[in-house]
């Protein structure tokens, strides 16, 4: 996001960004931290939202970008990937579950 502060004339003024419950959650609060530090004069708006909302604000320009978790095939948008997530699965210990698992 620190480089969304590069583009020219963004020395002020609000940067309105899309993004999910999770990624509000988890991954902006310390990118937002370091931005609004590096770039005190610009106010970050953020809208909370599922991604095909998101999607249809982007393209409409009701925000400046957003940052959704599903693949996104639009001819009007730009997608670049900026964070990969490691998921995890958990099953009990003495679940049937487990051997289906570990055989898989």
């Amino acid at each position: 996001m620190l480089a969304v502060g590069e583009l020219p004339g963004l020395n002020r003024g609000t940067l309105r960004l899309g993004a999910n419950e999770t990624t509000c959650l988890y991954l902006l609060p310390e990118v937002l931290s370091a931005f609004t530090q590096a770039y005190p004069q610009v106010q970050v708006d953020i809208h909370r939202a599922i991604t095909r909302s998101i999607v249809e604000r982007v393209v409409d320009g009701t925000l400046d970008f957003g940052i959704v978790t599903l693949p996104i095939k639009n001819a009007r948008l730009e997608v670049l990937t900026i964070h990969r997530d490691e998921m995890a699965l958990i099953v009990g210990r003495h679940t049937p579950w487990l051997r289906a698992v570990q055989l898989g």
